[in-house]
């Protein structure tokens, strides 16, 4: 029960906060087991033109071939004809 009561005191105060938050998402073990779950059973849709975004196709690129496998996430590439 102590515990919990000093958790709760610690997370009211913000830059408590800040600091665990800055401590998870540096935390390249636990960064990719939440991405991995955030997308866990999902199909990820790219359309062609998002190609060129450099920034989508570094963050799709951080998904391992293995992670995709374990955890059931699927990329499909969107190409539609205009005419």
């Amino acid at each position: 029960m102590n515990s919990i009561i000093q958790s709760s005191t610690l997370l009211r105060d913000n830059s408590n906060v800040e600091t665990l938050f800055n401590t998870v998402f540096r935390n390249k073990y636990l960064n990719r087991i939440i991405k991995n779950k955030l997308l866990q059973d999902r199909i990820i849709e790219i359309r062609a033109k998002d190609l060129n975004n450099s920034i989508k196709c570094e963050y799709l690129s951080t998904i391992s071939l293995q992670d995709k496998l374990d955890y059931n996430i699927s990329i499909k590439l969107v190409i539609k004809n205009n005419m």
